[in-house]
């Protein structure tokens, strides 16, 4: 039986950085007590694992989220060891290179 995941990853020392505004921090208090956090986290993992070896352009371009909400979601996941970049590609969007997203533990072209 497979592990459930359990959402949210990081606190405010991990979302937040030191030279961020106070409403930055707000923010993230916000965004972690109101459950969206664990929500977008959930939902890039999902992408990753489903569509694994994108970039962070390919994958806001398929999720119908705003750049915003999902970019830092990579940094948190990768922290919490779920997701990792294996180099660089050209992204299909911008033509430059990019870190390509893979979920962890799994074999390469096989979904997670």
């Amino acid at each position: 039986m497979e592990e459930q995941t359990k959402f949210p990853f990081g606190n405010n020392e991990t979302l937040v950085r030191n030279t961020d505004p106070e409403t930055s921090r707000e923010a993230a208090e916000e965004l972690k007590g109101s459950g969206r956090l664990g929500e977008l986290q959930g939902r890039v993992l999902d992408m990753v694992r489903n569509q694994p070896g994108l970039t962070i352009n390919e994958y806001w371009s398929i999720s119908g989220m705003d750049k915003v909400c999902i970019s830092p979601r990579f940094a948190e996941l990768r922290r919490a060891t779920l997701i990792e970049d294996r180099g660089k590609k050209t992204d299909r969007l911008t033509g430059r290179n990019c870190l390509c997203w893979w979920p962890v533990n799994t074999c390469e072209g096989v979904k997670g």
